[in-house]
């Protein structure tokens, strides 16, 4: 499932996956990266991230990439969502979305992000999804892309990552980048 979304000015430019470890870059180190300070890459824990339902989410030290540690994501309903912080941005200006993830078990049909905007500083007045993207996840890392351009009123925007698939499968993801361009 891609989404485009267009209207107020929105638009949404999505690429797919990219499977090389190349293109992985640590998140922490890009200047543009809103995460950067945020524990994008998860290599203590996962702090600031949270799961929708109660013990969804938890904090992987042994595996990640490109370092150690990753945000896994477990629900045993065949559905998953994970909050990142609430991060400040520029209105009307172009981002760019990276996360990589991999399945760690189970059956999954589809992971990805939703981007919700909102025209508040504490994401609490979010409108409709900004952009997203989802895709088949495989067993192996790969990187999940794309890029969008907030509203003339965006002020804040929260990253979700979801999933579905059979009960009880677990997900991991790493690397969280939003970035201007």
């Amino acid at each position: 499932m891609k989404i485009q979304m267009l209207g107020v000015g929105v638009v949404a430019s999505l690429a797919g996956l990219a499977g090389t470890a190349a293109v992985a870059a640590e998140c922490a180190a890009d200047t543009r990266n809103l995460f950067a300070n945020r524990n994008c890459g998860f290599a203590k824990d996962i702090e600031g991230w949270t799961g929708v339902h109660e013990k969804s989410a938890s904090h992987e030290s042994s595996d990640g990439d490109p370092a150690k540690g990753a945000l896994a994501g477990t629900d045993h309903q065949g559905s998953l969502r994970l909050q990142a912080p609430c991060i400040a941005v520029k209105p009307d200006t172009e981002y760019r979305i990276a996360v990589r993830l991999r399945i760690a078990s189970g059956d999954l049909y589809v992971c990805g992000y939703t981007v919700y905007q909102a025209d508040d500083a504490a994401c609490e007045n979010a409108s409709d999804p900004l952009v997203a993207d989802a895709q088949p996840p495989e067993k192996s890392w790969q990187q999940m892309t794309g890029e969008t351009r907030t509203g003339a009123t965006a002020k804040s925007v929260q990253l979700r990552l979801e999933c579905s698939g059979e009960k009880s499968f677990r997900v991991l993801f790493d690397d969280v980048v939003f970035a201007a361009k």
